[in-house]
């Protein structure tokens, strides 16, 4: 059931830098003190005179904190007030929004594409279907450019250990020449992948 959206007040809990560009955020919430939201969906950030919309990347079991990951490549005027953000700034923002959420449907293998900061509300899926326990396979490609422009791959690579149905595959388009991973593009390595996996037995 989608949650009705309210306005919170929060601050800056921690701010931590993943890439030249791309900085993770989590926020405690002051006002109320807890949100109910459902993986995938966003909230809209007063940002100065205007809003920014952002998706959540923390799991909904996480009520009392959110988080998101902005790519300030852009510039913008949210782009400069994420990089001129502090730890203990007050923030606040109307949530939850939107309707990019897992379908109720209780089985069957998810197959998830993301590229950059992409990646935020299918981070937030991820942990929702782990935290649950989900029991069919869970694919994440995880499309960038350059070794540079990696992130969250050690928490990737940790859940793949710790769930023998998760798989985290992830291919630069633009590898250096010490890179020893997959190389092209993610679209390229889903299309062919599953026409591997047809040609031997279903995703399911």
């Amino acid at each position: 059931m989608i949650v009705r959206p309210q306005k919170f007040s929060c601050i800056v809990y921690k701010k931590t830098k993943l890439t030249n560009k791309v900085f993770w955020l989590t926020f405690k919430l002051v006002n109320p003190l807890e949100i109910n939201f459902q993986a995938g969906q966003r909230c809209l950030f007063d940002v100065g005179p205007k809003r920014n919309n952002y998706s959540l990347c923390s799991s909904p079991s996480q009520k009392t904190l959110v988080e998101t990951c902005v790519d300030t490549t852009p510039n913008g005027p949210g782009s400069r007030w994420i990089t001129l953000l502090k730890e203990g700034d007050n923030v606040n923002f109307l949530g939850p929004l939107g309707n990019f959420v897992l379908s109720d449907l209780p089985i069957g293998s998810k197959i998830f594409i993301a590229t950059g900061t992409g990646i935020s509300p299918i981070r937030s899926m991820i942990l929702d279907l782990l935290e649950k326990k989900y029991k069919d396979q869970i694919y994440l490609y995880f499309g960038e450019r350059f070794v540079e422009d990696i992130f969250w791959s050690r928490e990737f690579e940790r859940l793949q250990k710790e769930n023998p149905n998760f798989h985290y595959i992830i291919t630069l388009s633009k590898p250096n020449s010490s890179w020893q991973g997959r190389s092209g593009y993610v679209q390229t390595a889903v299309a062919e992948d599953l026409l591997i996996k047809s040609k031997n037995s279903p995703l399911d």
